[in-house]
């Protein structure tokens, strides 16, 4: 295959293949640099979100502080358990404990139990991804912590078996 010639400093130019039948309509212009991707259009009114991860791998939140996060510029909302609408499916159950495994998902911002780490347990919404990002860090979680069970060995002891049609 024929390649294009290249221009004084554009070595770029001389990689790529000249082919009238290449179906890649976009190749020269990703090579060069020149193509637009989705992320670099200019999209009017468009918010971004940030999600807070717990640092405990299990435990219960006892208290959040959001005022600095809620305070802070370009933040629109800040959603956690405290605050969070309710969504049909959601709710709330006397003892989740009690539920089989896999017999509901992980139902974020329905109740402060934590159940593994970095699980989400908040929310921001921002008009621009870094004031988002910026106020997700200022976001303050107290947790009673629990021991994590992670043998599977004495886990098995004390785990019910999942019943039912689904399984």
């Amino acid at each position: 295959m024929p390649y294009s010639s290249a221009s004084n400093n554009d070595f770029l130019s001389s990689l790529i293949v000249n082919n009238e039948d290449d179906d890649r309509v976009t190749g020269r212009a990703i090579v060069t640099g020149k193509a637009t991707y989705a992320a670099e259009h200019d999209v009017p009114g468009v918010t971004y979100g940030v999600l807070v991860g717990s640092n405990v791998t299990s435990g219960t939140i006892t208290a959040m502080d959001t005022r600095s996060a809620e305070n802070a510029t370009g933040v629109l909302a800040v959603i956690t358990h405290l605050n969070a609408p309710p969504v049909p499916g959601y709710e709330a159950v006397k003892e989740p404990e009690k539920l089989p495994v896999g017999g509901r998902g992980l139902q974020i911002f329905s109740s402060p139990k934590v159940y593994f780490n970095g699980q989400p347990i908040a929310l921001v919404v921002a008009d621009s991804f870094e004031n988002a990002t910026y106020a997700a860090s200022l976001i303050k979680a107290q947790y009673d912590k629990s021991t994590p069970q992670t043998d599977f060995s004495q886990a098995g002891k004390s785990v019910k078996a999942i019943e039912g049609a689904r399984y």
